[in-house]
């Protein structure tokens, strides 16, 4: 799909914005390259109409530990809360009736932290995170003091086709924090959150060594210099442990885990080493996550 979008109104009030690629279809004399036009639309989460395509995003999402989940159930308490939140969006291109191919929304999670899906989640996470991990304590203050009014956690549900535009999600963002805002400006002072807990994929990248180094620790090596050894101390400037994000939008994330499911992986099979990977922002570092998410993938 074409990548330079640009964002333009709709009046229809279920659609929150549309992106129209303006690049000319025409290629070169001679070329047999033809280009498609894709209409974007942005929609709010619809429980009647993406219950099965949220289905499948899920599982995309948790991977070889979806088996874990009642990926029904979860799906159906998402876009409820989605509803009564008031907060959200889908990216479609066949109308409001079809299915999503991005979705992003909120759930509350001291407010449903007994419910069954939510709570086989949070059991979920603190079982692959470390014994001594800060995310593992707020989420703990969750599970044993939901209604603990100084810390309001919010999962940030978010997922997409692999090979959609990865400009379309930045205004995604945008729009959930402007109903944050507009939602704490009206007094809403159960959408007034602490924080955001985001759950990702990641892949273990197989060339991350030698010259594409990437942090992750190496055996047999030859002694290095000193100016080698030097040059080592540096901060790393990719991610640690040579794992890459299926979402470039996502690169602001902390945390890593093992699922629990996972394959193992054989050395010449044709396959990656997926991963989960969690981080918890603090409500007043949001606009700056997600302004630097803007800035890399202009």
């Amino acid at each position: 799909m074409p990548a330079n979008a640009t964002i333009t109104a709709l009046p229809a009030t279920s659609v929150k914005r549309k992106t129209r690629d303006d690049e000319d279809a025409s290629g070169d004399d001679g070329s047999d390259v033809s280009m498609v036009n894709v209409d974007f639309d942005f929609y709010n989460p619809n429980p009647e109409v993406d219950d099965i395509a949220l289905k499948r995003l899920l599982r995309q999402l948790l991977s070889s530990d979806a088996e874990e989940f009642d990926i029904h159930a979860l799906a159906q308490l998402v876009l409820t809360q989605a509803v009564q939140m008031g907060i959200g969006s889908t990216v479609k291109v066949d109308g409001t009736e079809s299915d999503p191919y991005a979705y992003l929304s909120l759930v509350d999670l001291n407010a449903c932290a007994k419910e069954p899906p939510i709570k086989a989640l949070l059991t979920y996470l603190l079982d692959r995170l470390p014994a001594a991990d800060p995310i593992r304590d707020l989420l703990l203050t969750t599970i044993t003091t939901p209604q603990k009014p100084t810390t309001r956690i919010a999962l940030i549900v978010s997922e997409r086709l692999v090979n959609l535009p990865v400009q379309l999600m930045p205004p995604m963002w945008k729009f959930l924090l402007e109903e944050l805002e507009n939602a704490k400006k009206e007094g809403v002072k159960e959408m007034c959150f602490t924080h955001y807990l985001l759950i990702s994929r990641v892949y273990k990248f197989d060339g991350a060594d030698d010259d594409m180094d990437m942090g992750e620790e190496t055996k047999n090596k030859a002694p290095a210099s000193k100016k080698s050894k030097k040059q080592q101390q540096a901060p790393p400037t990719g991610i640690p442990g040579g794992l890459m994000h299926y979402h470039p939008e996502e690169e602001f994330l902390e945390r890593t885990f093992a699922f629990k499911h996972a394959h193992p992986r054989e050395e010449d099979a044709f396959s990656v080493e997926q991963r989960g990977r969690v981080s918890v922002y603090a409500a007043e570092k949001m606009g700056d996550a997600v302004a630097a998410m803007e800035a890399a993938v202009q």
